[in-house]
């Protein structure tokens, strides 16, 4: 207790400004089994329990797997509707031990035999599912019709109705376990364009076939939303970057972050030369074993928004500062006078000021147009009236609405150094 004065300290009313999430994502795929319900979102905090809802072997677990070893800690998957394909039949011919369906099935594939005999998907054959192919551990006998295959695909309808469990979903990636065609990755496009003036903005991850060099895929798919990779991988590309990404800050570069997957082959530099022209961010083989992203670029074609992280950045400040008005003393409390409006201002700068503090940002402007009027010293008639049309119409918008300005700058993607050397006295 003070000499003269007692101050008792409490923290009622205070609270922590929200911090919007960064790094949840959303998948949509096929799950194997009845315990689950389609075109219904689970929230996945462990890889384990998508194992125990879709089954080790569908495209949702392993997925959602390659999306935790690489990052992610949150993922909603909605399981998505199948249609069985007619089934298919080859002949082998003893030497041969690859073969092309007709379409690109949803793994797992539902049954394939050679002479009846049952084959094991991962140990009889595997699934090249990007370019649909189907690769036997050994060329089956030869024979008139004795390969016999069955698998399920998904239609755009399906993935379409999988994609509006996402809707309300507080996630910023969105892509699709093992989704290569192109009418299916267009559902995924649309639902990110719809969404991104939503309170839920998200960016869509894409993929490339294995293998797949070209950049047609680019063209359809462009948009600042929009991240294609290529690879040289079986696993599920688009899920790797998707949980690279979501375990990055969105104001981290994504350029020389790694990726978790298996991939022994190289791509040529011209075909990389071309990867980069059109925008595709490919996996890059470092040194040893070890895979990056090449670039952090997405498929702007405007050139505001080339680089990830930049519209990371503007979608985590305007959830930011959107939530942390509205849960503020602002709407209904402040007045709008000088007072009110550099209340608001303080507000705002209050908010903004420890990502200046921390590196984030450089520097910030606010422009409260609304102050700029109620602070006009000796304010004509016409001024009067709009000062008074503006308290009337208690809404702080165009032309009376706030401007703020993020000076923001990212990490080099690259860097020259002119090494010289000289020989003689120094």
């Amino acid at each position: 207790m003070g000499r003269y004065v007692q101050v008792d300290a409490v923290a009622e009313g205070t609270s922590r400004q929200p911090t919007p999430s960064y790094g949840n994502i959303g998948i949509v795929g096929r799950g194997i089994g009845s315990g689950f319900t389609v075109d219904q979102a689970y929230s996945i905090r462990d890889p384990n329990d998508a194992k125990v809802l879709f089954d080790s072997t569908s495209a949702l677990y392993n997925s959602i797997l390659t999306a935790f070893t690489n990052g992610a800690s949150r993922v909603f998957a909605v399981p998505a509707a199948v249609t069985a394909a007619t089934q298919e039949t080859f002949s082998g011919t003893g030497s041969q031990t690859e073969f092309v369906l007709a379409a690109i099935p949803a793994p797992p594939m539902d049954g394939v035999t050679v002479d009846a005999a049952a084959q094991v998907e991962g140990t009889d054959f595997i699934v090249d599912y990007g370019n649909k192919t189907l690769i036997f551990t050994e060329a089956p006998a030869l024979g008139t019709d004795n390969i016999e295959v069955d698998y399920s695909s998904h239609t755009a309808t399906q993935v379409e109705d999988a994609l509006v469990a996402l809707e309300q979903l507080d996630v910023q990636f969105v892509f699709g376990a093992m989704l290569f065609d192109s009418a299916l990755l267009s559902e995924i496009d649309s639902h990110i364009d719809a969404m991104a003036s939503t309170a839920f903005p998200r960016r869509g991850v894409y993929q490339l076939a294995k293998g797949e060099t070209s950049t047609t895929l680019a063209t359809t798919l462009v948009g600042e939303r929009n991240i294609l990779g290529a690879h040289q991988t079986y696993d599920d590309f688009a899920a790797a970057m998707s949980g690279a990404m979501a375990g990055y800050k969105p104001w981290e570069s994504l350029t020389k972050k790694p990726i978790i997957i298996t991939q022994t082959e190289r791509f040529t530099q011209t075909e990389i030369d071309a990867f980069d022209a059109a925008q595709i961010v490919h996996a890059f083989p470092l040194t040893g074993s070890q895979i990056v992203f090449s670039t952090g670029v997405c498929l702007d074609s405007t050139g505001n928004f080339y680089w990830i992280d930049i519209g990371r950045v503007l979608d985590y400040f305007r959830v930011f500062l959107e939530a942390a008005a509205q849960s503020a003393p602002i709407i209904g409390v402040i007045r709008i006078t000088r007072a009110g409006m550099r209340e608001l201002d303080n507000y705002l700068a209050g908010l903004l000021n420890p990502y200046v503090r921390s590196g984030v940002l450089q520097a910030f402007e606010i422009n409260n147009r609304a102050r700029t009027l109620l602070e006009i010293v000796d304010p004509d008639a016409s001024e009067i009236a709009e000062i008074q049309a503006l308290q009337s119409s208690r809404r702080l918008e165009d032309p009376y609405h706030t401007t703020i300005k993020l000076f923001y700058a990212g990490s080099p993607d690259f860097l020259e150094i002119e090494l010289v050397i000289t020989t003689g006295a120094v």
